[in-house]
C-alpha cells in the first residue's frame, strides 16, 4: 500500500474539562406550498438568541427552486447587521460560509431568516414548475433550512 494514501487518525486526549463547545443551531421551515409558476415565493424564520454566543458559520439550504436566503441581526437596541446574503442561490454550489471575525450576538438578538423560491418557467433547474412544491428530502422537493455554527460566551 502507498504510504501517502495511507489514512491517519489523530486524537488528543485531555484531563482537562472541554472550556468552550462548538454547537450547530438548526433552523427550518416545513410548513410551505409554493405555487405552481411563482417566480418568487418567500417564507421567514426567526431565531431568538436565548444566551450570549460567537457566530462562527451559517449554512444556508434550499433545493433547485433555492433563489436568495439572506440572514440579518436584530439587537435588543433596534440595530439591525446583514450577517449573510446568498443573492443568487445555487443548489450545486452549497457551502458553510465562515466568518473572517466571527460576530458576538447578545442575549436576545433576534436572526432573521428570510429566502425566496423561483417554481417558474424561468428557473432553468427547475424539475417542474407546473407543480404546487411544498417541503421534501428529494432535491426536486424543497427545503428552507439553514445551521448556524456557535459557541456560547
Amino acid at each position: 500500500m502507498d504510504r501517502a494514501t495511507d489514512t491517519k487518525l489523530g486524537l488528543h486526549i485531555s484531563d482537562k474539562p472541554t472550556e468552550k463547545i462548538f454547537k450547530t443551531a438548526v433552523v427550518l421551515e416545513r410548513d410551505f406550498r409554493i405555487p405552481a409558476g411563482a417566480p418568487e415565493f418567500t417564507a421567514k424564520k426567526i431565531l431568538s438568541i436565548k444566551k450570549s454566543v460567537t457566530l462562527y458559520a451559517i449554512n444556508p439550504h434550499m433545493h433547485f427552486r433555492g433563489k436568495f436566503m439572506e440572514f440579518e441581526a436584530v439587537y435588543s437596541d433596534g440595530r439591525r447587521e446583514m450577517l449573510l446574503s446568498v443573492p443568487n442561490y445555487n443548489f450545486n454550489w452549497q457551502r458553510t460560509y465562515v466568518f473572517k471575525e466571527p460576530r458576538k450576538l447578545p442575549k436576545e438578538t433576534q436572526v432573521h431568516i428570510r429566502n425566496a423560491w423561483d417554481n417558474s418557467a424561468n428557473n432553468p433547474y427547475n424539475p417542474n414548475p407546473k407543480k404546487e412544491i411544498r417541503w421534501g428530502e428529494q432535491s426536486f422537493d424543497e427545503m428552507f433550512f439553514a445551521t448556524l455554527g456557535y459557541i456560547e460566551d
